[in-house]
């Protein structure tokens, strides 16, 4: 059943079709990583592109990255804290479509996590 549900769906795409899947998922007060269907291993190479793992970011309405060649608040090894994840440092910052992306690796559970500088409200802690 599982197989003909992946199929039909797969068959309903005009054009194209993108696959996604959930990286982490929560169940029964946990989380757990979520692993691609074993499906996908079907499908014949020839017909998929490899997953774009860099130079994509997402576009959110009314927020705008910082113009290129602008300064950037943060140096690699700066403490760093945010709203959510807590405290952290500053483990690496690579420049990214005009934005930047920080890994930040955050106290406790949180742990190693990848940001957009233009999103992430991530404040210096001195």
């Amino acid at each position: 059943e599982e197989r003909r549900l992946f199929y039909v769906g797969i068959t309903r795409a005009k054009e194209r079709l993108y696959l996604l899947r959930a990286f982490r998922r929560s169940l029964a007060g946990g989380n757990e990583p979520g692993h691609p269907s074993r499906f996908l291993r079907d499908i014949p190479s020839h017909l998929t592109e490899p997953p774009a793992r860099r130079g994509r970011q997402a576009v959110v309405p009314g927020m705008a990255p910082p113009p290129a060649g602008a300064k950037v608040p943060l140096e690699v090894g700066a403490h760093v804290h945010h709203a959510t994840f807590g405290e952290g440092i500053v483990v690496s910052l690579l420049p990214l479509n005009g934005d930047h992306e920080v890994i930040v690796a955050f106290k406790g559970e949180a742990g190693l996590k990848r940001l957009l500088l233009s999103l992430a409200p991530l404040d210096v802690v001195e």
